[in-house]
């Protein structure tokens, strides 16, 4: 089995060499049954993710992502939570900006407004101005999500079957770093998507690949197995597009698919 740990700076020719489609993508998801369903905190549940990604390699990525989420538990009222990100990462400067937001049935939970810089030693060095003004830095060898995505893409291509990588996105309070291990199944080339997403041809023949990515605490990490606050399984097409995901965490589990698919205009490098 090969295993890749790769840090923040390995990935900087490929990134800039990333064929990445700037689109917009709606997925739906469900709730997975349990063994037994009786057992589970959650009896019904169900969510739309909406996500939106633009910009080139040049001048950097843009990604808005909103994840609606209804839970019904076992007692009680339905539960809506509304996770709001919207980022801009610069391959380049090394720069990373975010805005971030989570509510429950309308109650802000968590917000975090700010900046992060890669500098030439590696360091990340996070400014934030939400939920306070302060400065953060968690060392050295971290990566953004369209860098990590660089990674896990780079490793799948030459056959890497584990890959570990901390990460960053700007989630929770701003200051959150996530240690990531990814397991990357063969590539493949299968039947297109259903509905309008089936009709796109930069999609037709192109080879994608399973990733199922644990996030762990990295503050929380230590000796022995730590458990992971959440499982994320993932096909993704070498052009940077999601075909479907399930999202385990330790209650519940949610499986979704590509519903709707639109490709956004190619900014080309000036």
């Amino acid at each position: 089995m090969a295993v890749g740990s790769l840090p923040a700076r390995a990935d900087d020719g490929e990134a800039l060499r990333a064929g990445y489609l700037p689109h917009r993508a709606v997925y739906d998801l469900v709730l997975i049954p349990g063994r037994d369903p009786d057992k589970s905190p959650v009896q019904a549940g169900r969510a739309r993710m909406l996500y939106e990604f633009r910009g080139n390699q040049c001048e950097g990525w843009s990604t808005t992502t909103r994840l609606l989420t209804e839970l019904t538990p076992q007692e009680g009222n339905p539960q809506i939570s509304d996770i709001r990100s919207s980022t801009f990462e610069n391959p380049l400067t090394k720069e990373f900006r975010f805005l971030t937001s989570s509510t429950v049935d309308g109650a802000l939970r968590e917000e975090a407004d700010g900046t992060a810089i890669q500098d030439k030693a590696g360091q990340l060095k996070i400014a934030l101005k939400k939920p306070s003004k302060r400065d953060v830095s968690p060392g050295p060898d971290i990566v953004y999500p369209t860098q990590h995505l660089t990674l896990l893409l780079i490793a799948a291509k030459s056959a890497q079957t584990v890959v570990e990588a901390d990460l960053f996105d700007g989630s929770e309070n701003g200051d959150k770093i996530y240690s990531t291990t990814a397991i990357i199944g063969r590539g493949r080339v299968t039947p297109l998507p259903d509905g309008d997403a089936g009709a796109i041809p930069e999609l037709r023949g192109k080879p994608r690949w399973p990733f199922t990515v644990s996030f762990f605490d990295r503050a929380a990490k230590g000796g022995g197995e730590q458990t992971p606050l959440y499982d994320l399984a993932v096909e993704i097409y070498e052009n940077g597009i999601t075909q479907s995901m399930t999202l385990n965490y330790s209650s519940f589990s949610m499986k979704g698919k590509l519903a709707k698919l639109e490709l956004l205009p190619i900014t080309p490098c000036k």
